[in-house]
């Protein structure tokens, strides 16, 4: 019994110089948020997309974000980018703007929405910026909304009902862990 005492009072100075704090790691996710795709037929005339440059705005669109999601955009958030993909295979021309926010007032508000902005172009485009975490740090749902012009080629551009612009946008979330 006095053996294992002293050597219980031999190992106590040693427990007390290791540090037993939970460990830290940063964790990288990747979430797409669920982005309508641009339906050129909308804003053609007469079935053609002219040489001029078409304004559009969509409608603000939400994705409740409860669960992990919103865990990860808590305030362990360390980093965070947009991915923006575009895709046509319609020769048409242009620029789209992203604008992301966790409060649907503040959409295109500089310094209180991502705002990403991408050239349009036949052919798949890939655009990542950085975002400001605070952004979107502690939100329960994100709005986006996507604005911009498209422009056909000289003479115009035909138009059928299932052309479109394809945009995928994906935040890449950088944030803490701790087990």
């Amino acid at each position: 019994m006095r053996t294992l005492l002293r050597a219980g009072l031999l190992a106590l100075p040693l427990l007390a110089a290791c540090d037993l704090s939970e460990p830290v790691w940063n964790a990288d996710f990747f979430f797409p948020l669920d982005f309508p795709d641009l339906e050129l037929g909308d804003y053609a005339v007469g079935g053609v997309i002219p040489n001029v440059d078409v304004p559009f705005t969509t409608s603000v669109e939400s994705q409740d974000i409860t669960g992990l999601p919103e865990t990860m955009l808590g305030d362990d958030l360390n980093a965070l980018a947009a991915e923006v993909i575009t895709t046509t295979t319609l020769d048409v021309t242009g620029t789209i703007e992203v604008s992301i926010a966790r409060d649907p007032a503040r959409l295109f508000v500089a310094g209180q929405s991502a705002i990403i902005t991408i050239p349009v172009a036949q052919g798949t485009d890939t655009t990542a910026v950085t975002v400001d975490p605070e952004l979107v740090r502690n939100a329960i749902a994100l709005y986006y909304q996507v604005r911009g012009t498209v422009r056909g080629a000289p003479g115009g551009t035909a138009v059928g009902p299932t052309d479109e612009v394809d945009i995928n946008v994906n935040l890449l979330v950088n944030f803490q862990v701790t087990r």
